[in-house]
């Protein structure tokens, strides 16, 4: 049978969204770990915790849906295998490249971090 993962853009956010991996606390913590290193700040805290208004902000969004993202791309890689194919919704597209070993975790969420940088700023001009 064929296998495909599709994942999300912006607007599938939403305050304990972590809750989605309880039993699979080690792979959450080194996914979180890594990720607070690249963007300097404590990104899983405002997952589990907010408030609602940082996480909706695209600076926020962004990183946090693709490290949900990429969380489940894990487990389900680790239980399932390998998707013959992947997809995404705008920003899903960064995750469908990472989840087909186009581009590595690191590189992927920097990317994703100046991308949500830039739509933050611009979203700011007038």
């Amino acid at each position: 049978m064929k296998s495909a993962y599709i994942f999300p853009g912006q607007g599938s956010q939403y305050i304990g969204m972590d809750l989605l991996f309880k039993g699979n606390q080690s792979t959450v913590n080194t996914y979180f770990e890594l990720s607070n290193n690249i963007l300097g700040y404590d990104i899983y805290k405002i997952i589990k915790d907010g408030p609602t208004d940082q996480l909706n902000n695209t600076r926020y969004t962004q990183p946090a849906i693709f490290i949900i993202s990429a969380i489940a791309n894990r487990i389900y890689t680790d239980k399932y295998g390998v998707a013959d194919c992947c997809a995404g919704h705008s920003l899903g597209e960064i995750t469908a490249l990472y989840s087909s070993n186009v581009l590595e975790f690191e590189e992927s969420l920097s990317l994703i971090q100046k991308r949500a940088e830039s739509m933050d700023l611009a979203g700011k001009i007038n």
